[in-house]
């Protein structure tokens, strides 16, 4: 299908420049200080301290680099465990989930005054995925009684995702930051995605699989950056000049009186809101 451009109204809210400073303006200044690198190095239990290579439960001030050979880390504690960023650099690819049949768990990537990872590009990376580096978060486990694991962000970032490497989520993201993709690879969201800031879509393709649930967030698509939508609901607002391919049944709820970008799409959709 050919793609064709948005009718809609084109504002100053949505130059680069106005998004730029407000991304900046919400993402805020950051200390100086490094992270620590903490290598999960063996076993499966990513609640288990002596798993880690520092001997102790990372906290946001630690880059944790999965190097155990257990493909299946789980994470199954009531009280939710923090990583400063969670990078792959190994070429494997890991699958994290929630192993208990009691217990939903989340955990938290990320600090709102503390972005100093040094594994990836960026300071700001709270994933990272060398080429050719997979990892995959599992929302709802498939035990008798099937229990979840959630991502919290905990500050705004990346997630930076580099050539031949895949970042599946099906878990649900909540938090009030902006959360930002990068690197040229690819990420599928399959659970609720509603990091409240803004979800900003910079470079690869992002493939939203949401199955009808809702979105909420300021959705930002960036040239080259592309959007796949399978499906679902989005409840927010939507601006840049990056491509939107819709696959499926897929419902626009825009957020009365704000000014909308061209953005290039293809397929059919509903839009709403005005």
């Amino acid at each position: 299908m050919k793609t064709r451009l948005f009718p809609l109204f084109k504002s100053s809210v949505c130059s680069p420049s106005v998004l730029a400073a407000s991304i900046a303006a919400l993402v805020g200044s950051h200390s100086a200080q490094a992270n620590t690198t903490n290598n999960f190095f063996q076993n499966s239990a990513m609640v288990t301290a002596t798993n880690y290579s520092t001997g102790a439960l990372p906290t946001a001030t630690d880059d944790v680099v999965l190097t155990t050979v257990s493909l299946t880390p789980s994470i199954n504690a009531s009280t939710a465990i923090v990583f400063g960023s969670l990078d792959v650099l190994n070429g494997s690819a890991y699958t994290i989930a929630n192993n208990s049949s009691v217990t939903n768990s989340t955990f938290k990537l990320g600090s709102a005054t503390l972005a100093n990872a040094q594994i990836g590009a960026a300071a700001a990376d709270l994933i990272y995925l060398s080429n050719n580096s997979n990892l995959t978060i599992t929302g709802t486990n498939t035990a008798a009684t099937p229990r979840t694991l959630g991502l919290v962000l905990g500050g705004s970032g990346n997630f930076n995702v580099n050539s031949g490497s895949t970042l599946n989520i099906s878990a649900a993201i909540t938090g009030a930051f902006v959360l930002t993709k990068t690197g040229v690879g690819a990420l599928t969201l399959g659970g609720t995605v509603n990091p409240s800031a803004g979800l900003v879509i910079n470079d690869g393709t992002v493939t939203m699989t949401l199955n009808n649930a809702t979105s909420q967030a300021l959705l930002t698509v960036n040239s080259p950056g592309i959007l796949n939508f399978n499906n679902g609901q989005i409840f927010g607002v939507l601006n840049g000049n990056g491509t939107i391919n819709e696959n499926g049944n897929f419902l626009y709820t825009i957020l009365p009186r704000i000014m909308i970008c061209d953005l290039g799409r293809t397929g059919n959709s509903m839009l709403t809101g005005f």
